[in-house]
Order: structure tokens, then sequence, then C-alpha cells
């Protein structure tokens, strides 16, 4: 609106309409009013501001910064009393905020006295590698980098006026969606007491140069009923320290606590002494993919006691592969492969082998006498350290170890190999087939030397059958055509071992350590301290024929055996999409299988049929499923397990589950109903809920539900949840910043329930 120009102009007359100018020539503007300064990468504005274009310096009174950088959906506003420009790119806000809102003053703010603006040049080492610096194709000088560097100073986190939250430092590259204000949360419960735990990218706070993929978070946590913990996790990819150019990428994680509390680990657990106040763990994960054929693998697994992972890492402990201390190489090229494996059971109260070292090598599928035949090989030589995992250190902690476990150790030597000659007889598909095995133990249970002959002759087969129905349709049923794939198969094998199952010992581990000590309970809660045969893993494995096959890693599991395994596979396939570009979906599936025993006796507990199993699927449309499974025995307290369920999903909106499930065998008898949604209600607020009961033992088993509120610059979680089993009822409230948008629902938030109430 009202403009001063200082100048001083070549021609000595004063400005003119056009106005040349010497390179060492001033031009200072002081400006009032409605100031908008615009440039590709920013945009100012003000109501009072003083420019000196030639020093690319000024200074704007109640101005705003708008920034645009790559990986932003929307600019960044920065408002402040005062803002400096101190170089081309480079600016100083005092008693600042900021938001990526378009509107006012939001309500939810981060607030900072002090916030700097540095535009990182080419080569700056805080200049990320997400973001390459350009050339310009003319001069051959690198172009400005558009990726500036905010530095933020005494930092408070508000709703409306009132402050709730003080970080003293924040820094980051602008399109790193990350930062380094901290993530949040707040909770309370009875295992951990009041909790206070954030999360901070360290990669940014100490401005380390590192490409997209490599970031070290620091964790700061207190919990009142157990102690100050803390720890570092990061990821790294695209590290070649030796110059070999291949790349090394993995994760790394390491927490402790000095924990004054008692762990409660649920049902009849909630109350076990840890063995040592300072606990903790220290994971690291590698991988080398030295080319396309080889790669190497490398882990170091470690943890203070036995339930410390469960108590602070349940998820991981339930779901996650076993943390492990190994080094492995792996090579494959056609239908050939081969592994070495070193491994080193450094925890002592895990049950397990150490492998000093195991080498395996694989030959799959090789035609032999111009394709008549067909030859598939397995060799293995190792030398095993089995070990019983340590008692645990409070009696109150059930523990029994499993028979087939024992402290024993040497040479492991199997080469197994299997002949087969598929060919067709009209539409049925037959493969006679012979596999023979000799292994070797330097030590079985007994520390004796044991050795074993193994062979199986039978006959597998198949057959497929199919109609289709052009007329079939239907809008209700999502019906455009219709097609029946049936398919009958078989597997006829008579089996014969020099050694009975029970006098091997168990090298190759197939429970993790989860399933492993919920059996080492199970055998002393629920069966008075012996295991009886039918709830025996191995025998399971060996009815089911887990390891009836060349490649199976736990090829101990073959035994004398007769059985014949029937499936009946159905798809009821139909039409979907544009009718110019069609595709065929599965509307229909059901899988029956079944096994016959000749010597039942002997193989399937008196029974002469057993494992009987059924799938089932309806796709009833693109958005909902009708869920059904069954697994089934008929010999005495045999499993008698079956679910069946509905989910019903509205793209990234949400989806609801309504499910019943049986759990019953020996003693136990439940079925248990389970519910679940997750909504996104507006596009503020998503809800999140989880519910089960025992209809047979008349019991609650749970709930939990969360609320996020997803702002511009913050997503709120409140959260509850309570578990029986621990009696434990907790809740939280967790902050996340956001202020890089994040596309979609299924990005809004990287944290769930458990995360909230218990652990990141």
């Amino acid at each position: 609106d009202r403009v001063v120009i200082w100048t001083r102009s070549l021609d000595q007359e004063g400005i003119q309409a056009v106005l040349e100018q010497g390179s060492d020539a001033p031009l200072q503007i002081y400006l009032e009013g409605n100031i908008i300064i615009r440039s590709p990468q920013q945009e100012l504005r003000a109501s009072r501001a003083f420019y000196d274009l030639r020093d690319d310096r000024a200074i704007l009174l109640d101005g705003e910064l708008k920034l645009n950088a790559p990986n932003l959906n929307k600019p960044l506003r920065l408002r402040g009393e005062q803002i400096r420009q101190i170089s081309r790119g480079s600016f100083i806000a005092e008693n600042a905020w900021v938001s990526t809102s378009s509107f006012g003053k939001p309500g939810y703010r981060a607030q900072a006295s002090k916030i700097e603006v540095e535009q990182a040049q080419a080569g700056d080492i805080r200049q990320t590698s997400g973001v390459q610096a350009e050339v310009d194709e003319e001069t051959g000088l690198p172009v400005e980098a558009a990726d500036p560097w905010i530095t933020s100073h005494h930092n408070s986190l508000w709703i409306e006026d009132y402050p709730l939250f003080y970080f003293p430092y924040v820094t980051a590259p602008l399109s790193d969606p990350n930062g380094t204000f901290p993530r949040v949360s707040v909770g309370n419960d009875q295992i951990f007491g009041t909790q206070v735990r954030t999360v901070t990218n360290l990669t940014n706070l100490l401005k380390l140069k590192a490409a997209p993929g490599n970031e070290i978070n620091l964790n700061a946590d207190y919990l009142s009923k157990r102690g100050p913990a803390g720890g570092l996790n990061g990821r790294f990819q695209g590290f070649d320290p030796f110059g070999l150019g291949h790349s090394i990428s993995g994760d790394f994680l390491g927490y402790g606590i000095y924990d004054t509390g008692h762990d409660n680990l649920g049902a009849d657990r909630r109350d076990l002494i840890p063995p040592q106040e300072g606990r903790g763990r220290a994971q690291i994960n590698l991988r080398d993919d030295i080319t396309d054929e080889m790669r190497l693998d490398a882990e170091l697994g470690w943890f203070s006691d036995r339930n410390f992972q469960e108590q602070y890492y349940e998820r991981e402990f339930d779901t996650a592969k076993d943390s492990g201390t190994l080094l492995n190489f792996d090579f494959h090229r056609d239908n050939t492969s081969a592994s070495i494996l070193g491994r080193s059971l450094i925890n002592d109260f895990d049950s397990g082998t150490s492998w000093l070292p195991k080498a395996d090598l694989y030959l799959l599928g090789e035609p032999l006498l111009n394709g008549w035949f067909t030859l598939s090989s397995r060799m293995t030589a190792g030398y095993g350290q089995l070990q019983v995992g340590a008692n645990p250190t409070d009696p109150a902690d059930l523990y029994v170890p499993l028979p087939y476990i024992a402290n024993v150790e040497g040479a492991v030597l199997s080469t197994r190999h299997e002949i087969s000659a598929p060919f067709s007889l009209g539409p049925v598909n037959l493969a006679p087939y012979a596999m023979g095995e000799a292994a070797y133990w330097s030590e079985d249970l007994n520390g004796d030397e044991l050795g074993r002959l193994y062979g199986s002759v039978g006959l597998r087969g198949s057959m497929m059958m199919w109609r289709a129905f052009p007329n079939v349709s239907s809008e209700v049923l999502g019906l455009r055509e219709l097609a029946h794939k049936m398919v009958f198969d078989f597997d006829y094998s008579y089996s014969d071992s020099s050694v009975p199952l029970s006098d091997i010992p168990q090298y190759n581990e197939f429970d993790d350590q989860a399933q492993y000590r919920f059996r080492n309970r199970l055998i002393q809660n629920t069966f008075g301290g012996i295991l009886p045969e039918q709830f025996d893993p191995r025998m399971y494995a060996l009815r089911t024929g887990a390891a009836h096959s060349v490649t199976s890693p736990v090829w101990e599991l073959v035994d004398s055996q007769q059985v014949l395994r029937l499936g009946w596979r159905h798809r009821l396939q139909t039409k979907t999409g544009p009718f110019d570009n069609e595709r065929i979906k599965d509307w229909m599936t059901l899988d029956l299988e079944a096994a016959y025993f000749p010597d039942s006796m002997r193989d399937n507990f008196g029974e002469d049929w057993g494992l009987y199993s059924g799938r089932y699927a309806w796709y009833v449309g693109d958005r909902t499923t009708f869920l059904a499974n069954a697994f089934y025995d008929t010999f005495s307290d045999a499993q008698q397990l079956w679910s069946v369920g509905i989910i019903s999903q509205r793209t990234t909106r949400g989806s609801v589950y309504v499910g019943l499930r049986q759990v019953k065998g020996a003693t136990l008898d439940s079925q248990i109903i389970t519910a679940s949604y997750s909504y996104q209600l507006t596009p503020k607020w998503v809800t999140t809920m989880g519910t089960a009961y025992d209809l047979g033992e008349q019991r609650n088993r749970g709930q939990s539900l969360t609320m996020s509120r997803v702002g511009n610059d913050f997503i709120w979680h409140f959260g509850t949840n309570y578990d029986v089993s621990r009696d434990n009822f907790g809740i939280a409230v967790s902050l996340e910043p956001r202020f890089m948008s994040l596309p979609g629902l299924g990005n809004q938030s990287s944290n769930q329930l458990g995360s909230l109430l218990q652990t990141y």
C-alpha cells in the first residue's frame, strides 16, 4: 500500500520508467500494508517490511513465511512477531508458531521462542540425499537446494491458549516426515503404573547426514511402577564400509530399564520376581545382498532374562521371529541352492541348538533319462550343541522341559533323496516316488551314537474337473457368469524307519520360544507333569506329514507310517471389472482334507480316519467376506477346532469383523466370540474397538478402544483396554506430530493400541 525505495541510478537523473543499475548499486525498499513477496520455493507476507535486495536481507513485522519442499502436499506456514531474512532462503522468526493449516491460527499448534530456516546448499552435511542437487545446464553450477533445514528453540505444544508440553530443541529438513519433535504417549495401568514414553529422531537432532531409510531414534521413558528406561533404535541401508560395490542394510535396537517392580505375564504368572533390577536387550540385524545369487545375513539377539521380551515387547514375543545370534550365507542358482549357518545361543534360558556350523545343499527337480524321472536331494552336515533352557529364577514361573530336548552335542549328518516318475493317465496326473535317507547323530537323547535309515515309497496324484455356467448372473450376489473348478488329489505313502522318533533329539527347532515356553507350562498346569502322546507336538507333525518331503528343515520328524492323504478342492469363479477389461476372481472356495491310517493303533491312536479339515471362504462382494474353517480328530480328548466369521471392509474408511471360535481338547472347552472394527467417522476422527467373550467358560476376555483425532499438525490418540488374563486396566494418550502431510488413512498413524499402552 505504501512504498519507499532507496537506490542510486547510473544516469544521475533520478528514477525513470526504466531503471538501470550497476552491480554495486544499493536497492532498499520499505513497505507497509498488504505485503506479498513470492519466489518459487517460498512466499512472504507481512504488514511492515524492510528489504535489501542487493544483500538479500530483510526484516518483516507480523510476518508469515510459506515454504514448499519435496514430499510436502501442503506448504508449511511459519508465523512470527518478527521474521528476519539473513541471506537468500535463510530466515529467523521470533516468538513464532508453525502449522500446515491454511486457516488462521490453529487451536493445536507448536510454538517456539525462535525458529531458524536455513537453506541447505549443495555439499552441506545436513542436505539429505533424498533431495538431489540440480545443476544449471547453461552455467554448470549447482542450483540452490530446495529443501531447507528448520531449527527451533524452546518449543511448546499449545491447545488454544494453554501450553501442554515443552521440548527445548527441534531440528530437521523440511521434507523429512519424522522431524525431531518427539512422539509422546502418556498412560496408566496396573502393570507399569503411570507411563511417559517419548521417541526422538536423533539423526535430525544431531544434524547428521542421512539418506532416506537411515535413522537413529532415542527412546526415553519413565514407568512409575517399574523405573526409568531408555535406549536407541534405528535402521540403515546403502552402507558399503569396505567399498565392495554391494550395500548392507539392517536395523538395531538397544533398550534398558532399572526395574524395581514385578512381572505380570497373565493367568498364574501375575507376580514374578525378575532375576535382577537392571534389565534390557540388544539386537542387530544385517543383510548383505552380495549378488543376485548370494546373500549374507548376520544377527545378534541378547536379553537380560527369560521374561523381559514377553513383558515389555509382548506383541513381538508372540508374533515375530525369534531374536538370534547367527551368521548365515545363502547361494542359489537355477535348481541348486546351498547355505552355511553359524549360530550361538547366547541366552542360557533359551532352549535350542547352537550350530558350529551347519551346511545344507539342495538339488531340486533335476530331470533324469530325458525327463522320465526327476531327482530331488538334500544333504546336511553340522556340529550342533542342543541345550535345555535354564530353570527360571522364580519357582512360580512353571517350567518342565519337553522330552525331546536334552543337553547333548556332536555331529549331525543327513542325506535325503527322492526319485519320482510323473506321467498322465488320461485326465489323471500321477507321480510314483521313492525316497530314502541316511542320518547320523554323535549323541542321542542318552548321549550315545545313533544312526537311522529311513525310506518311503508312494504315489501322488491329482485330477481336475470343471464346468462353466455362462448364463448365471446376479447383481445382488456379484455374479457375472460362473465356473466351477474341482481338484481331487491324494498322496499314499508307506514309510519305514530303523529308529523310532522317540529316540531322536530335536536339533532342528520347529517351535519359536513363545510356543515352546507355553508348552513347558502346559505340561505342568494342564497334564500334571507328564505330556500325553496325543498332545506331543512331534506326534502331530508326524501325522500331518510335516517332514515328509526332501526340503523339510525339520527332517527328524519321520517314523514308520502308512497313510493315505485325500484332498477335495473347489473354486467357484466369476468375472469382474469393466467389460472391455474383465478379469477372473474367486467367488467362493472350499478345501476339504482327511487322512486314512491302515495301521491306526500305531499311527492314529486307534482311529482309522483323522486329520479332518475344511477351509471355506465366500467373497460376497469386493468388501465383504464370510470365512469358516475346522480341524478335527476323533480319538479320545482329540482336538476339535472350528471358527466362523465375517469381515467387511470399506476401502480406506475402515473394517468390521465378527467371529466365533471353538478350541476344544482334553480339559479345554472354549467358545470365544470376538468382534472388532476400525472406522474413519469423519476426516478428523478415527475409532477402533475390539472385544472378546468366552461363551464356554462364561467369562470376559478383554476389550480395547482407541479414538484418534487427526489434525493438520498432530494426531491425538485416546486409548483404553482391559486384559482379563493380567487383571490389568489401562488408559493412554498419545501425541504424534505430522507436520508433513501423510496421505491416506492407512498412513495417518504409526501407533496402535498395544503400542500406546505398553511399548513401541
